[in-house]
């Protein structure tokens, strides 16, 4: 899912500069850590190893929200009139998620790796939530037709 939303967001731009590269380069190398949390997870399922994969996801989720908020000003977009919706979906999904894992590394801290897994299941309303809010948005300024 991450390398498609990043493709999303790298559709919409038209340019760089330097501090877009520097915040896509960070994201991309926190994005490689994921197979080495994932795997440690796997062979361990503790709460220690669920702890490190929920942090390596905070900073993915949050540079990703990081680069769509400073990538999808007016003056790095193809079109300047991008959707407002299509912003918001883009930075608060992102956010949401990583306040998601946040919250279930906190918990399988505290109390069990089991719990927070559960918790997890919170990634899909956050996921769909900044979408929907931002369809409804776009059409409450999209004039009426009559």
């Amino acid at each position: 899912m991450s390398w498609l939303g990043h493709h999303r967001k790298f559709s919409y731009t038209r340019v760089v500069d330097g501090r877009m590269l520097w915040l896509n380069l960070i994201y991309l190398m926190m994005l490689s850590l994921v197979p080495f949390a994932t795997q440690l997870l796997g062979e361990h399922r503790d709460r220690y190893a669920f702890a490190s994969y929920g942090l390596v996801m905070v900073l993915v989720s949050l540079l990703s929200a990081c680069v769509s908020l400073y990538g999808l000003q007016e003056r790095f977009l193809r079109t300047p009139d991008l959707r407002r919706g299509v912003k918001l979906d883009m930075v608060l999904a992102p956010f949401l998620n990583g306040v998601v894992f946040l919250i279930a590394a906190v918990i399988a801290l505290l109390y069990e790796a089991r719990i927070a897994g559960w918790f997890l299941l919170m990634l899909i309303p956050a996921s769909a939530f900044p979408g929907s809010l931002g369809r409804n948005q776009d059409r409450s300024e999209t004039p009426a037709s009559g």
